[in-house]
């Protein structure tokens, strides 16, 4: 078992761990947000209903229904937000790999291309 964490550990020729980066800080995060956005277009419309404004009951009625609508508006505004940053931190996370590091492969430069033609 301690042989194959110290495997993992050096998939990139001897590369260490590193901690989780931002994208982790973000989906750790992603709950909260979501209740937020759940509960403030609810709250938001449950105040239009408990203390509605003046007017006749046509005016009430119509003013209410436009607070849900904004409310619903908000709410799937900022679900969609957050869906599309969730999906996003969640590529990052998966392609950054149990290392969390990018390959360390050398790039060829110019020099290199022609010496490989002169070879030939």
């Amino acid at each position: 078992m301690r042989d194959r964490q110290k495997s993992d550990a050096d998939v990139l020729s001897g590369k260490r761990r590193h901690p989780a980066g931002f994208e982790f800080e973000i989906l750790t995060r992603l709950p909260n947000l979501y209740g937020a956005t759940l509960v403030i277009p609810l709250v938001f419309a449950l105040t239009a209903r408990i203390m509605p404004g003046s007017g006749t009951l046509e005016e009430i009625a119509r003013q209410t229904a436009m607070a849900d609508i904004i409310a619903l508006a908000g709410w799937l505004t900022c679900w969609s937000l957050l869906f599309a940053l969730t999906i996003g931190c969640f590529i990052v996370h998966v392609m950054k790999g149990p290392v969390r590091v990018a390959d360390s492969y050398p790039l060829p430069t110019r020099d290199d291309k022609t010496r490989e033609k002169r070879q030939r």
